[in-house]
């Protein structure tokens, strides 16, 4: 039996924090397939008076606005595409099933890029000198 997959996103309104005086959100993905549920943290946040709570996404074409709304929609691309591979292969799917490979497959880039720019410069220290076109990523 075929169940259907179904991608929701909500603020979490229990932490505070303040960004330039503005009181911004942690965002949590919810994913249902039939009884299951997971719930995962998306690594973005949002000021409350963007956040519309009937769409779970942002409103308005603010740049903070545009970029939420990209990222969110890279993030369920890609778990129905892992929830397609998954039934295809095995037959039936859970919510963790489909959670899990999510994680590790789609870190938040501004984490990749602070260990890219640790890692470079770890090696500048090491050897004192790079190549001129990874500096600007180190910097």
């Amino acid at each position: 039996m075929k169940e259907n997959l179904k991608v929701s996103f909500y603020l979490k309104r229990e932490r505070k924090n303040d960004k330039n005086g503005e009181t911004v959100y942690p965002i949590v993905g919810k994913i249902i397939i039939g009884k299951s549920i997971a719930q995962f943290s998306s690594k973005l946040k949002a000021p409350e008076h963007l956040w519309d709570v009937k769409s779970g996404r942002a409103i308005g074409k603010s740049h903070a606005a545009t970029e939420v709304n990209c990222e969110i929609n890279k993030i369920n691309t890609l778990i129905h595409s892992h929830y397609r591979e998954i039934l295809n292969r095995i037959g039936t799917v859970t919510a963790v099933e489909v959670k899990t490979p999510f994680r590790v497959l789609y870190p938040h880039k501004k984490h990749c890029s602070y260990c890219l720019k640790k890692l470079c410069r770890s090696f500048i220290c090491v050897w004192g000198y790079i190549d001129q076109p990874f500096v600007s990523i180190c910097t």
